[in-house]
């Protein structure tokens, strides 16, 4: 009778290519995604400026925080999440005043925002001609 091995000690080069790719895949996979999002947001400023920007953070989480290096394709998708966020925030009719005066907020219209690479902190600009940086707390 025959003697059956496992799969595992035939080829185990085989696995270790096999989940590399499946990992390779993933990742483009959320490189992907992340730019679906920047493009939803893009399409849907004219309609829905809330939501354009709603799509565009959800593209920079994925692009800032799930993408490991890649190279060339993963920096693509970082800036194209980055550049339809900022389109989304400049195009929308969101008018916020961050912390207002008895928090060392602005005291005028928030009228710019750029967030840091990590997400941990974001710089506004103000109609009261100053600029803030708030740390982020989730």
């Amino acid at each position: 009778m025959p003697m059956l091995l496992h799969p595992a000690r035939l080829a185990p080069e085989l696995f270790s290519e096999s989940a590399d790719l499946y990992k390779k895949a993933t990742n483009r996979q959320v490189v992907f995604n992340s730019q679906i999002l920047a493009m939803e947001s893009l399409d849907n400023l004219d309609a829905d400026q809330e939501l354009s920007v709603l799509l565009a953070v959800e593209a920079v989480k994925k692009a800032e925080s799930q993408i490991p290096n890649l190279g060339p394709e993963a920096e693509k998708a970082k800036r194209r999440a980055a550049a339809a966020l900022n389109q989304a925030v400049q195009a929308s009719r969101i008018k916020v005043t961050l912390g207002g005066p008895e928090k060392d907020g602005h005291l005028g219209e928030v009228n710019a925002v750029a967030f840091s690479a990590d997400g941990a902190m974001i710089a506004t600009a103000s109609g009261d001609k100053t600029v803030k940086v708030w740390h982020c707390t989730f």
